[in-house]
């Protein structure tokens, strides 16, 4: 230890470098970045967790704000869901002007969700309303515009018909939701960490993985099951 002065400025002094003092060993030194190391890495793990389930969180809620759209458009159309044929329904001549089959569910109930008007085509969605067609965890949306498929077992029905635990949208990879074992197969994307968001007809939305696929679930797809 260094004496103190002898003026009583310092009462203590930091001690000089000598042979006394060891510096770090190469293998202590290697020790400590290891570990610097290992807490790198599940710090990063942990950060894409959170990330990952930030997703899924936004993800469920564009679902439940399209359900609000779904349900503003089955107000306005007698209950029926935003994917018909109004020749099925009330028996209008097929080829008549907007009586045809539009099972465009996401063109009909965009005027329900932010927009001023059924938009032609998802390209001319006004800014901010096509942000919830759009799964934050998918690099491919279907026309680069649409994550999201609805369940085509519902076209043509009145909401008031079917049960609530069945699947309305989900995840998906077209605008319409096929009941085959080769579409179970390859259109549900499986993007977050391999499962996908499900909304049911009563609004709420359930997390599966691996996703509820209609050969796995009929009972959850078909109204009549």
């Amino acid at each position: 230890m260094q004496p103190a002065p002898r003026d009583g400025s310092a009462k203590y002094a930091l001690p000089l470098p000598g042979p006394e003092m060891e510096a770090f060993s190469l293998v202590e030194l290697l020790i400590s970045i290891a570990i610097v190391a290992v807490l790198l890495v599940f710090g990063s793990i942990a950060m894409q967790s959170v990330g990952a389930k930030g997703k899924i969180a936004r993800c469920a809620s564009n679902l439940r704000q399209l359900h609000v759209g779904v349900i503003g458009f089955a107000s306005d159309n007698n209950g029926l869901v935003p994917a018909y044929s109004k020749s099925v329904i009330d028996g209008t001549p097929a080829g008549t002007p907007g009586a045809d089959l539009t099972t465009y569910w996401h063109r009909n109930i965009c005027k329900y969700v932010g927009s001023q008007s059924v938009r032609a085509d998802l390209a001319d969605f006004n800014l901010g309303v096509e942000k919830l067609y759009l799964c934050p965890a998918d690099d491919a949306p279907y026309g680069d515009k649409l994550s999201y498929g609805l369940n085509s077992l519902l076209w043509s029905k009145r909401m008031v018909n079917l049960r609530p635990r069945v699947i309305l949208l989900a995840d998906w990879g077209s605008f319409q939701m096929a009941h085959t074992t080769a579409a179970d197969a390859t259109k549900f994307k499986r993007k977050h960490a391999g499962g996908d968001n499900f909304l049911f007809l009563d609004g709420h939305v359930e997390y599966a993985k691996p996703p509820l696929t209609y050969s796995g679930h009929p009972h959850l797809w078909d109204s009549s099951r």
